[in-house]
């Protein structure tokens, strides 16, 4: 029987162990050991057979694992310095408990781990485990494993994916690091659910991931560092009645749900999944909703804006289900950059902020409830409120650019309500004196006044007519600024050179002077004709000409 001094090899057969003994060392590289007695021994070093059996082993200095089966279930506990560091899928095969309680290093190429049914892995407080390449653990179809965390997990290696197929649970005292790549945690086979409860550092450029199972966060829980945390499957559940924060969340998948308040510090990014979150998710950065097909995201809880919030993508990405709600707050913009629409089954949109919509002149349908109280800002397209609406103390606006350009607002039926009315002329354009805008169209004339208080392009006079289906806007004369403005130029192409000035300051005259280099600036103003009849000027660029000079002046 080998004893504390010895020095101990298995290659083959199945050894059974029937009395406790320790040894110096032991390679076990084929065969099985098993037994219900315990073994301690200094060093252990598996690259194949079987270490099985119910009896603990005990490894007081360095664990070596590359190859073979670790189905021991008394547990195998690691005192000293450990690696993990198989090449090739199923490499290593865990069905038993292994029990870490120093710093333990994984490394190797692939996914190399697998967690066979009933595989445990327990991180002591005292243990540390460091992922050191973009390795990844298996799990068979029927279960998963169980990964508990009390001590330190830290990917620290590799740019890639580091993927943990296994139930993951970090207690109030166990701490998540990544510092490079991707680090997956999966726990969809079983069912189980992951509890989250310590600290999670997300170094920037990498990426925390829940790609799948339930992950329960409670009190304890936070996420900081500018990575991101990103949820791609399964669920994640936010329970904490105090609240959790995280500083920068990415949902491409799966569900962002529970009970407790949720705070997104740094940037939001949803494309795809549900919000079920009945606590409130609050947006306090930059953030980004830009699904790409129908129903992309599913808000069936309350997502609050308290940023700058931009909606793109394509078609309509965004489905209320349910008791669905936005609500964008006093600070909150909500930017529409594309014809994107949400379709009906929530609850309200309710806007105190401001939404604008620009960048498009296509159609925004929203066909939930919407109440505004804040400021609904047409710049180009057209909003179509489909659905329910209350627009009373709050401000509906337009930007024109074009005689056929500017933002329209559909209303269903007879419009009722008392708001404010705001119209902005884009870039330099000028209305001529007759040209209608129909700002709002509606189904049937209403029988009271909508506006109350109006904020108008100045050096216009403009008149507002409720027709049987539209309310329109008129420019009936024009005024001349004559406070002093400046010229802005630009090139158009290489051969023509674009002046224009305010709108406000059409009547003004553009004057022009050649000279050669070497006089420069001089007297021999002339005006350029028409001027005072536009407020754009396009002219030719002469090589030739030595220096040209252009001013404004008030006739």
């Amino acid at each position: 029987m080998p004893g504390p001094g010895d020095i101990v090899f298995i290659n083959s057969n199945v050894i059974t162990l029937d009395v406790t003994t320790s040894v110096a060392s032991l390679t076990l590289s084929g065969g099985t050991l098993q037994g219900a007695s315990g073994l301690a021994v200094s060093d252990l070093t598996i690259i194949g057979g079987i270490l099985s059996g119910s009896g603990p082993v005990t490894v007081g200095d360095q664990f070596t694992w590359s190859g073979g089966m670790v189905l021991n279930t008394g547990g195998v506990t690691l005192n000293g310095a450990s690696s993990l560091y198989g090449a090739g899928a199923n490499a290593m095969t865990l069905q038993g408990l292994l029990i870490n309680a120093g710093p333990l290093t994984w490394s190797g190429s692939g996914s190399n781990l697998f967690f066979n049914s009933g595989a445990t892995i327990t991180n002591l407080a005292s243990g540390t485990i460091t992922i050191a390449a973009d390795v990844s653990c298996g799990a068979t179809s029927e279960t998963s494993g169980i990964i508990w965390n009390a001590g330190r997990v830290a990917k620290t290696g590799g740019t890639n994916a580091s993927v943990i197929n296994a139930t993951f649970v970090n207690p109030g005292n166990g701490t998540v690091e990544v510092q490079t790549g991707t680090l997956t945690l999966i726990g969809e086979f079983s069912g189980g659910a992951g509890t989250e409860a310590g600290l999670i550092t997300i170094d920037g450029g990498a990426t925390l991931n829940f790609g799948g199972g339930t992950h329960t966060m409670v009190s304890n829980f936070s996420a900081t560092g500018p990575g991101t945390l990103m949820v791609s499957g399964g669920e994640v559940d936010f329970d904490n009645p105090a609240g959790n924060s995280v500083s920068n969340l990415m949902l491409v998948g799966g569900t962002l749900g529970g009970t407790g308040l949720l705070a997104v510090n740094g940037q939001f990014t949803w494309s795809a999944g549900e919000i079920q979150n009945s606590g409130g998710v609050t947006l306090n950065n930059t953030n980004y909703l830009n699904g790409v097909n129908a129903g992309a995201m599913v808000l069936g809880g309350r997502l609050i804006n308290a940023g700058a919030l931009t909606w793109s993508g394509i078609g309509t990405n965004l489905y209320f289900d349910n008791s669905g709600t936005i609500n964008n707050l006093t600070n909150g913009t909500i930017t529409i950059t594309t014809d994107v629409s949400s379709s009906s089954g929530g609850i309200t949109f309710d806007n105190a902020g401001m939404i604008t919509k620009t960048g498009s002149n296509g159609t925004t349908i929203l066909r939930t409830a919407f109440v505004n109280t804040g400021t609904l800002n047409v710049q180009s397209g057209t909003i179509d409120l489909a659905g329910t609406y209350t627009l009373n103390n709050g401000t509906l606006s337009f930007g024109i650019s074009g005689a056929t350009n500017y933002g329209q607002i559909n209303l269903p039926g007879a419009p009722s309500f008392k708001a404010n009315l705001g119209v902005n002329l884009i870039g330099y354009y000028w209305p001529p004196v007759g040209t209608s805008f129909n700002l709002i169209n509606y189904g049937t004339k209403p029988a009271a006044l909508l506006f109350t208080n109006t904020a108008l392009p100045p050096f216009i006079s403009w008149q507002t007519n409720y027709s049987s289906n539209a309310f329109t806007l008129t420019a009936t004369a024009r005024q001349t600024n004559t406070a002093p403005t400046n010229l802005t130029m630009s090139l158009a192409g290489n051969s023509n050179l674009n002046l224009a000035w305010p709108g406000d300051h059409t009547g003004w005259q553009l004057e022009a002077q050649t000279n050669p280099l070497q006089v420069g600036i001089s007297t021999n103003w002339v005006i350029v004709s028409s001027s005072d009849q536009t407020n754009q000027v396009t002219v030719p660029v002469g090589l030739s000409n030595g220096a040209v000079f252009f001013r404004l002046v008030y006739p």
